[in-house]
Order: C-alpha cells, then sequence, then structure tokens
C-alpha cells in the first residue's frame, strides 16, 4: 500500500510498447531493457508483460495478446 508523500514512476504508453516489442521481438533481457530506458525494477516489466489483463484484449495479457494474434 502507498504511504503518504510516496511518489511513483510512470512511464508512456509508446515505451511500454517499445519494451513490449523488444522482449518479444528482438529477444532483449529485462537487463538490457531496464538499463535502456532507465526502469528500476523487473518486476515493471514482468507485470506489464504478464499480469496486467486488458479488456480490449479479451482479458488477455499483452504477450498472451501477441501470441494468440501471431498464430
Amino acid at each position: 500500500m502507498a504511504k503518504k508523500g510516496q511518489t511513483f514512476q510512470t512511464y508512456t504508453e509508446e515505451l511500454k510498447r517499445e519494451v513490449v516489442r523488444l522482449k518479444l521481438e528482438e529477444g532483449w533481457s529485462y537487463r538490457q531493457l531496464r538499463e535502456r530506458f532507465g526502469i528500476k525494477s523487473d518486476a515493471h516489466i514482468e507485470f506489464y508483460n504478464t499480469d496486467r489483463f486488458q479488456e480490449k484484449f479479451n482479458g488477455l495479457s499483452p504477450i498472451e495478446y501477441r501470441e494468440k494474434a501471431a498464430a
């Protein structure tokens, strides 16, 4: 739970899409992505790619949606 006065790092939609693309299509490691984009932890990347289910993707995560679309 957030504490009073705590700040959060936010990322643009463009940056998030580029990170997903580089991870899936180019095979970049989490370390490479963190260093290139200044992301503080793997948890941010992991959550965005695998755990964040989207209604617009019919309840799939971004990775699941891309895998299904590619098949």
